[in-house]
């Protein structure tokens, strides 16, 4: 329905419903802020509408430019109550908060930009602004436009749950080698093999700090050991403690922080027992393997190439090799210097050496230079010492050469 005027009329009609904004900045305003309702039906931050209009040219015409705005408050009724508005755009049945601007206008056309403000007279986030551009209004009649400004509708999803079922892990062998019994210093192995009737990896932690991670089907066992060496005489208490994880490799965390407080685990306390025994003898370290091997002192004289050491070393005044080259005939002190000689090159050869053998090559009669008869029985028994040494009876054996001369080789 139109009304016959002699000044045309631009009446707003805006609902909170879908509409584009083409954004444009608003004028001063001629009215003061109103008091505001708010939005019962989507619970929106919208209490009002801000209206703003501008004069712009309809078509190639000159014009006196125009701009105006106000603050409309939310009506207390629905559209499309009114008759009039069914079906523009609505349907009968639904209803739409809206609010209304009326404005007394020049003819001509206008730009009309509706945005949604709030309590505080701040633009709304929950809902967008709609404009239109040059509406005409005509002399002499009401022209009403409708803008449809769009709200965000509150967010919905679905939410599955599911109850999970989740074991403990159950430890089922334990097991010491050689014995739960030990002596002082004396390594034992403790086992424990554990499984999880869920098939979830598992996670040994051991009282010593050690740890171990094994992945384990459903029914399968996973084996953990330590090795334990006591210096204390008594019982010592060791403790396992076995956890499933939530996956084998990466950032795994125990299980049973997922269900906390309760726990997902299983743990033992295993004595073992430790028996005094003299530390000296129990925890004495074990004697370094040999190493090398030795050749006599025929060797020693028929390869001088071979020699670690020069060939003009000295003992009493002469080189070893002219000590070698003498025949001893019975001369205690050359027999002693011939085995002293050739144990002396076998060790500087890298040949290693047992104690008695170290004993041997200290002795004080080879810096004498001579043996007096009343040393001779135990000058020719470090000579023997030293002769087993270098025949490989004792130490790291015999080199097991061809003690061919050194020209044939």
């Amino acid at each position: 329905m139109h009304l016959r005027t002699k000044i045309g009329i631009l009446l707003g009609a805006v609902l909170l419903l879908v509409g584009c904004v083409e954004e444009k900045s608003s004028p001063t305003f001629a009215t003061s802020a109103v008091a505001l309702s708010v939005d019962i039906l989507g619970a929106s931050d919208v209490s009002g509408l801000r209206i703003a209009i501008d004069r712009v040219a309809c078509e190639q015409e000159t014009f006196s430019p125009y701009s105006e705005g106000r603050d409309v408050a939310l009506e207390d009724t629905l559209l499309p109550d009114e008759p009039g508005y069914i079906g523009n755009p609505f349907a009968a049945e639904s209803g739409h908060l809206f609010g209304d601007g009326f404005f007394w206008l020049a003819a001509g056309c206008y730009d009309v930009l509706v945005t949604p403000i709030t309590a505080a007279g701040t633009e709304s986030e929950d809902c967008t602004g709609a404009a239109v551009q040059a509406a005409q209004v005509l002399d002499g009649e009401v022209t009403e436009i409708t803008l449809v400004l769009q709200c965000l509708g509150p967010g919905f999803g679905g939410l599955d749950v599911a109850g999970v079922l989740n074991h403990p892990p159950i430890i089922e062998v334990i097991s010491y080698a050689p014995s739960k019994f030990v002596t002082l210093c004396e390594p034992v192995t403790i086992c424990a093999r554990a499984s999880d009737p869920d098939g979830d990896p598992l996670e040994f932690v051991w009282s010593d700090g050690s740890t171990s991670v094994a992945n384990v089907g459903p029914g399968e066992l996973a084996e953990s050991c330590i090795e334990v060496v006591s210096t204390v005489e008594g019982t010592e208490m060791i403790s396992v403690t076995v956890y499933d994880l939530n996956s084998g490799v990466g950032d795994f965390v125990h299980l049973e922080t997922l269900v906390s407080p309760e726990l997902s685990r299983d743990s033992a306390e295993l004595p073992l027992h430790i028996v005094w025994c003299d530390p000296t003898i129990c925890c004495a370290p074990p004697p370094e393997p040999p190493t090398g091997c030795t050749h006599t002192q025929g060797y020693w004289k028929n390869h001088p190439r071979a020699w670690p050491l020069p060939l003009d070393t000295l003992l009493c005044g002469r080189t070893w090799m002219e000590i070698l080259r003498d025949s001893p005939r019975g001369d205690a002190w050359l027999i002693l210097a011939h085995q002293w000689i050739a144990a002396s090159l076998n060790v500087a050869s890298g040949a290693s050496t047992p104690d008695e053998v170290d004993a041997a090559l200290a002795t004080p009669f080879i810096l004498a230079c001579v043996v007096n008869p009343a040393d001779r029985a135990a000058a020719l028994e470090t000579a023997e010492t030293l002769d087993q040494y270098n025949n490989g009876d004792i130490g790291p054996g015999h080199c097991d050469d061809c003690e061919r001369p050194w020209f044939m080789q």
